[in-house]
Parts: C-alpha cells; sequence; structure tokens
C-alpha cells in the first residue's frame, strides 16, 4: 500500500477528527497569543500586567512588581544578580515566577510569571538611567477558546477531505465495507 492511501485512510478515519481538533487547538492557542503580542515602541502605552524584576531582597532573591509600581525603586535594583532564576508564585502554589537574562551583560531581562489563570510575558532592557520596554503577552483561558472555534472547523474540513478523497480515489474499500 502506498503512502497516499494511508494518508487518505487516515484522513477519513473516525480517530483522526479528535486528534486533528486538538492538535489545531493547541497550534491555535499558541499562534492567538503571538498575534496578540506587544511590540513596545518609544512612548507606547505599556500595558497593566507588564511586570519587572525587581533584586532587592535580603536573601539575594527576586520579585516581580507591575511596571507602573516602580517609580521610586532606584536603577540598581533592576540589574539581576544572576543570568536566570525561578521561584514559586506568591500568592498560590499553582504557579511559578521566572527571569532569564538574554544576553551577557544582563541587560536584556524576559520574565514569565506563570499565574493560574494566566501566564504573562515581559521582556525589557535595563539601562543605567530607565527601563525600556521591548515586548510583552499574555495566554490565558482566552487563547484556549480562540484555539477550540479555530480548531473546530479546520478539523471538520480536513475529516471531511479525507472522505471525500477515499470515495474519490479508492471505491473497492467503501464496497468492501458495505458486504
Amino acid at each position: 500500500m502506498n503512502w497516499k492511501k494511508w494518508l487518505v485512510l487516515v484522513m477519513s478515519s473516525v480517530w483522526f477528527f479528535p486528534v486533528s481538533c486538538t492538535s489545531t487547538m493547541i497550534t491555535g492557542m499558541y499562534a492567538s497569543s503571538y498575534l496578540g503580542a506587544n511590540h513596545h515602541e518609544q512612548g507606547d502605552p505599556v500595558p497593566h500586567y507588564f511586570s519587572v524584576a525587581i533584586f532587592d531582597q535580603p536573601d539575594g532573591s527576586f520579585r516581580l512588581e507591575r511596571l507602573r509600581k516602580t517609580a521610586s525603586t532606584p536603577m540598581s535594583a533592576f540589574k539581576p544578580t544572576a543570568q536566570s532564576a525561578s521561584r514559586p508564585h506568591p500568592s498560590h502554589e499553582l504557579g511559578h515566577q521566572r527571569y532569564q537574562a538574554m544576553d551577557a551583560n544582563r541587560n536584556l531581562i524576559e520574565v514569565i510569571d506563570y499565574d493560574d489563570p494566566y501566564t504573562f510575558y515581559s521582556v525589557y532592557r535595563v539601562d543605567s538611567d530607565k527601563i525600556t520596554p521591548i515586548y510583552s503577552r499574555v495566554f490565558g483561558l482566552g487563547e484556549a477558546i480562540l484555539g477550540f472555534f479555530i480548531a473546530l472547523p479546520i478539523g471538520i474540513i480536513i475529516h471531511e477531505l479525507g472522505r471525500w478523497l477515499k470515495r474519490r480515489f479508492y471505491p473497492e474499500s467503501i464496497a468492501t465495507k458495505s458486504k
């Protein structure tokens, strides 16, 4: 049996529909999150969820704070002490917080706040006198719902295409089923 026949049989099978819907939903969730990302230019408004890592804890650890609440924080507190670190979320045990310096000088920093219903991503540059937001995005329940509404029609189209190809090119397999 050649590969085309296998492809048509797999696409028209009953089990392929849930698999194609699930894979399309996962892809759609991540695609909608990336498409909804904010690339910040100088002077652009920063979303309320944009977080930065602050390194002023006595034990040397970090904490995440919304950028809007950091006006009185000294600039030296924004310079990371290590290349990356992670810690449990302070408000509950389901999430965690992480930062990673994306360059050798530790000036470009990515912060990820894994909260229970949402995940917030923030990328910013720390200069000697300011913090420059570069990129932010959210991954949450809305992306899952949107992924479902994208996946259902795509899954149906792929399944019906497989059934049509099976009827068109391999009618003998349908005839043997009906006997």
